[in-house]
């Protein structure tokens, strides 16, 4: 916590990007759901359609992170 306090202006982004990233991409519950998500469709034979949302849903959020990122860095 100490150092996001006391995060220098140059090394913002970069360590924002690598919270962000740690948080949305690599978060145990989220690779727990997918696994899940993934072997009930498996089991059940579902369309790969059908489960688009589950995987379409976080790679917006994680698109709309990396915009928000790169529109903070523009702009400062």
């Amino acid at each position: 916590m100490g150092r996001l306090e006391e995060v220098q202006p140059e090394d913002s982004f970069r360590l924002g990007f690598l919270l962000g990233f740690l948080l949305l991409g690599v978060f145990p519950s989220d690779i727990l759901t997918s696994i899940a998500v993934g072997g009930s469709a498996s089991a059940h034979q579902v369309w790969w359609w059908a489960v688009m949302s589950f995987v379409l849903t976080p790679l917006l959020v994680v698109a709309l992170f990396i915009a928000l990122a790169m529109s903070n860095l523009v702009s400062s």
